[in-house]
C-alpha cells in the first residue's frame, strides 16, 4: 500500500465497492463487515481505495467504514495485515 493510504474497516454488514463515487456507479464487488479497505482519497462522502482481501480498487461510502482498522475478521493467506505466529 501507498505510504499515504490509511486502513479503514468495513462496519456495515455488506457494502458495495463501485467504479465511481455514486450509488449509480457500476458495482465491482462487495465487501463484508470486518474487511480492511485502504483509503487513498475521499470526495463527497465516498472513499477511494483498495480492498486488502482481493485487491479490487474503487469507491465505498464513508459511512460504511471506520478508522482505525482492527485485525481482519476474515483470515486469508493473501491478507497483508494478518498476524502470523513467530
Amino acid at each position: 500500500m501507498s505510504e499515504t493510504s490509511r486502513p479503514f474497516q468495513v462496519i456495515a454488514s455488506v457494502t458495495a465497492l463501485r467504479k465511481s463515487p455514486s450509488r449509480e456507479g457500476a458495482r465491482e464487488t462487495q465487501m463484508l463487515a470486518g474487511e480492511v479497505f485502504h483509503v487513498l482519497d475521499h470526495v463527497d462522502g465516498w472513499a477511494q481505495g483498495v480492498a486488502t482481501l482481493d485487491g479490487y480498487e474503487g469507491w465505498v461510502k464513508l459511512d460504511d467504514l471506520a478508522e482505525p482498522a482492527l485485525i481482519p475478521t476474515i483470515p486469508s493467506r493473501r491478507c497483508a495485515l494478518c498476524l502470523r505466529p513467530a
